[in-house]
């Protein structure tokens, strides 16, 4: 994030009401608990709630908002999304993959026909998501 906007986040942040900080924290770290389930729960889209918790935190925390931005788990493809609301075509392949691994086991597992047309109907309404967003630039520098 450049020093300007930091800083024009810095003073929209002390503006704010104290108990709508607080409503935006709350949701954030509520988001955040959400997004982490996303990554080992099929059907649950993690990387979206931590996005979610990034602009809630943006209006709350910038502590927290730092930490998302520079968790090494997560925090690369989350500054791909706020500096170009984009994702990295490796990131796409390896979300859909890891994706219609689990709708394939979770189908499998349930059996039920109804249950199986509604994960593949989601499983192909988050691909069809995933692919239309805009890929990274290949090579762009980390702030």
């Amino acid at each position: 994030m450049s020093d300007h906007l930091r800083i024009v986040a810095m003073i929209d942040r002390a503006a704010r009401p104290k108990i709508q900080k607080t409503l935006f924290f709350v949701v954030g770290l509520l988001f955040v608990g959400v997004g982490i389930l996303g990554y080992i729960l099929p059907l649950v889209p993690g990387t979206f709630f931590l996005i979610l918790a990034l602009c809630c935190f943006k209006r709350s925390s910038e502590r927290f908002e730092l930490w998302l931005l520079h968790n090494p788990l997560v925090g690369p493809t989350l500054q791909d999304w706020e500096r170009n609301h984009s994702i990295k075509p490796r990131t796409k392949v390896v979300a859909i993959a890891f994706l219609w691994i689990c709708i394939g086991i979770s189908a499998y597992a349930v059996r039920t026909p109804w249950v199986v047309a509604l994960l593949i109907a989601i499983a192909s309404a988050v691909t069809v998501y995933l692919v239309t967003r805009r890929s990274a630039p290949v090579g762009i520098e980390r702030a």
